[in-house]
């Protein structure tokens, strides 16, 4: 269990990862006041963290594995800044998470599956980083994710059939990724669905009705406007044609 102490450490050490000094805001960070004075950082009626929005503040540096110790952490904003290297996998420790903001950033490596772990995320957004490997089929386990962006980087391989389990979401964007493969009839059962875009991939609709009409439903559908090889060829959705 962890306590107050090992959220202060958490947040030392990521201002010491990704060089504090020159954040371009860090009113209060290391010193005696209570976190909850430091900038960017909430906390809740225990002192835990339960907040922390550092958007846009000039973070250069890796994200240090401690930060999986914020385990009453529901908002982690750390997006639009220069971060690099991996995503550690403590992150899925912090079960608490309701929003997860990385992207804008210049991850690399893979996403990993623990952070399918995070069964209470609303939103998860990794995109605009370098991320490479395949999407983990364990992100199906999000039961109550309502926005996935995870365009513009450098994924590949196919879209994983568990990401229909996602039956809360709302908002799926794959674009600008070296994904490829037939888009999986899995996803047909995403009824609250409304925006997914997938442009600029090598993903292909399969010709299968009921995945076809599914696209057709939707508000907005940023897509390919390829058919698999072999598919019946049928007027598909193109890149930015969002549906009446």
């Amino acid at each position: 269990m962890y306590s107050t102490t090992e959220d202060r450490a958490a947040l030392v050490a990521l201002y010491r990862a990704t060089g504090g000094a020159n954040w371009r805001n860090n009113t209060n960070w290391l010193t005696r006041k209570p976190v909850a004075a430091w900038y960017g950082v909430e906390t809740d009626r225990f002192r835990r963290v339960n907040a922390l929005e550092l958007d846009e503040n000039n973070l250069k540096g890796t994200i240090p594995p401690e930060m999986g110790r914020l385990t009453a952490l529901e908002w982690l904003g750390l997006a639009n800044n220069n971060l690099t290297g991996p995503i550690p996998p403590q992150l899925g420790s912090m079960g608490n998470l309701v929003s997860l903001g990385l992207g804008g950033n210049s991850l690399t490596g893979t996403i990993p599956p623990q952070l399918g772990k995070l069964g209470r995320l609303t939103a998860l957004w990794l995109g605009n980083n370098s991320l490479t490997g395949t999407i983990p089929g364990a992100l199906g386990k999000l039961d109550n994710l309502g926005w996935l962006g995870l365009g513009d980087n450098r994924l590949t391989g196919a879209i994983p059939a568990e990401l229909g389990d996602l039956g809360a979401l709302e908002t799926l964007s794959f674009e600008n990724n070296r994904l490829s493969g037939p888009l999986p009839r899995s996803l047909a059962r995403l009824e609250r669905l409304d925006d997914f875009s997938y442009f600029g991939t090598r993903l292909c609709v399969p010709g299968d009705e009921s995945l076809r009409q599914w696209l057709e439903s939707l508000g907005c559908h940023r897509g390919t406007g390829v058919a698999c090889q072999g598919a019946h060829p049928v007027s598909i959705p193109g890149p930015y044609l969002s549906p009446a």
